[in-house]
């Protein structure tokens, strides 16, 4: 689980004792004053997903190994997939991580290292 602002963002996790890439889920986003939930995608397919962002309205999704490796942006407001960036070549082994600073997000997994500017307003 993911806490952004007042939003909590989940993804499904793979069972204990399993492959870390068997993971299968939607991105959920839940209200932290209500508690109710405000969107979900579909099925994200294999693979472990975790959040590692939300800003300038949209939640960067890392999705590890499985079905469909890569980069991925939803939209804050609904939940709508606004942009993806599959990872090509051989699949990362190493969870996506993020940092953020100023108007920057960097972010990696295994060799590849992304730097993303957000737009100005």
């Amino acid at each position: 689980m993911n806490p952004f602002g007042t939003t909590l963002f989940t993804t499904a996790s793979p069972p204990a004792g399993t492959d870390f890439t068997a993971g299968r889920g939607p991105l959920t986003a839940y209200s932290l004053r209500s508690g109710h939930r405000l969107w979900r995608t579909a099925d994200l397919g294999k693979g472990l997903s975790l959040v590692l962002g939300a800003r300038a309205g949209l939640v960067l999704l890392g999705i590890t190994g499985g079905s469909h490796p890569g980069l991925y942006g939803y939209a804050l407001s609904g939940g709508k997939r606004v942009w993806s960036l599959p990872y090509e070549g051989e699949t990362p082994s190493v969870p996506w991580t993020a940092a953020s600073s100023g108007n920057r997000t960097w972010v990696s997994s295994g060799t590849a290292l992304l730097c993303l500017k957000q737009a100005d307003p």
